[in-house]
């Protein structure tokens, strides 16, 4: 299990030059940039919300957490679904979990369905480089709430987070 606090995120915060290597490239424009810092002050409560990025693939795993990094979030690294679902159980407090579909020893459809067992109501976005329709048909039914291809658009991650959020904060005030 791996947690990273605001502190440990800024000492271990990759660079553009680690994005630019990647297999995987991404290019942040300054309106996102800007865009992402107005809606962080939106969105940040004053302790810090914590989500589960369960991802087997530790480059993607650094992708997720730069893209999550301006908004101050709590984050949980689990490296298989059986670690995910241990690392749910024993921190009930996780609002959104980040769910890749295939990983070692257990894999994501699995692990949400065994989260399922436990809090029925967490979202669940489910990621995967794998066809759409297909993993995102598995996805549903196995209780995801969402689906994102993989490479990820960091907006649509973050639009999806806040939608969840702010569904949260609307369920405490009705």
């Amino acid at each position: 299990m791996k947690e990273v606090n605001a502190g440990q995120r800024k000492k271990n915060h990759m660079d553009s030059e680690s994005i630019k290597d990647s297999v995987t490239k991404i290019e942040i424009n300054p309106t996102l940039e800007k865009e992402q810092s107005e809606t962080k002050k939106v969105m940040s409560p004053p302790n810090p919300v914590s989500i589960l990025v369960a991802d087997d693939d530790k480059l993607y795993f650094d992708l997720i957490e730069t893209i999550l990094f301006p908004f101050d979030f709590n984050i949980f690294h689990a490296n298989d679904g059986q670690e995910a679902v241990n690392i749910y159980r024993s921190n009930s407090d996780i609002k959104v979990i980040l769910m890749d579909i295939q990983m070692p020893n257990m894999d994501g459809l699995t692990a949400t369905e065994e989260i399922r067992k436990i809090n029925p109501e967490v979202p669940i976005i489910a990621q995967s480089s794998f066809s759409f329709d297909r993993a995102k048909d598995k996805a549903i039914k196995s209780g995801c709430n969402e689906f994102l291809l993989k490479p990820v658009d960091p907006e649509a991650l973050i639009m999806k987070i806040e939608n969840y959020m702010d569904q949260k904060d609307q369920n405490r005030t009705s």
